[in-house]
């Protein structure tokens, strides 16, 4: 092998060492001052091409060389260049749809609490009125009525045997007493004792007709005749009717007596 040859394949070698140690040196600098390095790094392996133009393997480690200085130099511009700004408008439109969103969500929580606070008042409403109702019915003395009423039937079931002539005087002032004592309860509680006298007018939503006595006195019409049992009446709630006789009018008896006066002139 000739001189010449030996260094043609030395040539390459060194050379290419040479370039390594260049990448290595890129490499290095890149991440103090990487587009000052690499400006130089450029001269400096242009200084090497003009001098290396014929050796193939060189130019193909220079064009791989200068394609990786490339990448890098392109990644550092692109890192170098600033965020790009978001336009004001884009800004202002999604804030205000973040705002709307968040009314949307308060509202349904004010219509679901006002939901709510409806239902409890009107059950506490309800339960007020319930408790209302049945004070009232207390005060009123609404409660005590079935108890009027079944004292008022005994009542007047035998208030007639006062009136009878009885053996026992003894017992005929017990049972006045009894009656008595009634009547006083009756008072305490607002209820009265109604015994129609004869000629009062017949009073229709508590007097029942026991029988009707025919009169030829239009004025004595509906009008009580005879109290047969007292009532018992509270305001205007009828705890016990009173039953009666009462008057009826009746023309045709006017007309006898007109007869029978007729006929007594004659005589005379």
């Amino acid at each position: 092998m000739s001189q010449d040859e030996e260094i043609i394949r030395e040539i390459p070698s060194t050379e290419t060492q040479e370039f390594a140690d260049a990448e290595d040196n890129c490499e290095i600098t890149a991440e103090t001052d990487p587009l000052a390095q690499i400006s130089e790094d450029i001269k400096a392996l242009s200084e090497e091409v003009g001098k290396l133009r014929n050796d193939d393997r060189a130019l193909c480690e220079i064009e791989k060389i200068q394609q990786q200085l490339s990448e890098i130099s392109e990644k550092l511009k692109a890192d170098e260049q600033p965020a790009e700004k978001q336009d004001p408008a884009e800004e202002l439109s999604a804030l205000v749809r973040q705002m709307m969103q968040k009314q949307e969500s308060n509202e349904r929580k004010l219509a679901q609490a006002l939901r709510e606070n409806a239902n409890f008042q009107i059950q506490v409403r309800s339960g007020m009125q319930h408790d209302l109702d049945d004070l009232k019915k207390r005060v009123s003395g609404e409660q005590l009525i079935p108890i009027l009423k079944e004292i008022s039937e005994m009542y007047v079931d035998y208030i007639f045997l006062t009136e009878c002539d009885l053996t026992a005087e003894e017992m005929k002032k017990n049972l006045s007493y009894m009656f008595s004592q009634l009547e006083d309860l009756f008072e305490e509680n607002g209820a009265s004792v109604l015994v129609s006298s004869e000629g009062s007018p017949r009073k229709n939503y508590c007097c029942r007709v026991v029988e009707k006595i025919p009169t030829a006195d239009p004025d004595k019409h509906n009008t009580v005749a005879r109290s047969r049992k007292p009532g018992i009446i509270r305001d205007k709630t009828v705890l016990q009717p009173e039953y009666a006789d009462i008057y009826v009018y009746d023309p045709s008896l006017e007309a006898e007596k007109t007869n029978d006066s007729k006929n007594e002139e004659v005589k005379n």
